[in-house]
């Protein structure tokens, strides 16, 4: 499936999200913070585990605007994104990587 990865995320008002450094948050950024993340539930995650997301989160970072990921990915990234993000980034992450 592909993703389109530069696409920004704005907040309620709609004016674009900023990182930390003022730059625009993007799709990219939700994808590989989520994936490279450590969440407390997942203490006792397999090495496999980790180094697939590891790999997942390198191919996003390579590309610029579009990437191809399978559906099994997907729903990786979507899962990530929820436990990361509130209501506000996932909703709209979901959507985008939803091709809407």
């Amino acid at each position: 499936m592909e993703i389109i990865l530069n696409r920004e995320l704005v907040g309620i008002n709609g004016e674009a999200l900023k990182d930390e450094g003022g730059k625009k948050f993007l799709l990219k950024d939700a994808i590989v913070g989520s994936l490279l993340a450590d969440f407390k539930d997942e203490s006792e995650l397999a090495g496999e585990e980790k180094v697939r997301r590891y790999r997942l989160a390198m191919k996003t970072l390579k590309e610029e605007d579009k990437v191809d990921i399978s559906i099994e990915d997907l729903a990786l990234v979507k899962k990530q994104i929820a436990k990361m993000y509130g209501v506000l980034v996932c909703a709209q992450a979901w959507e985008m990587l939803e091709g809407k």
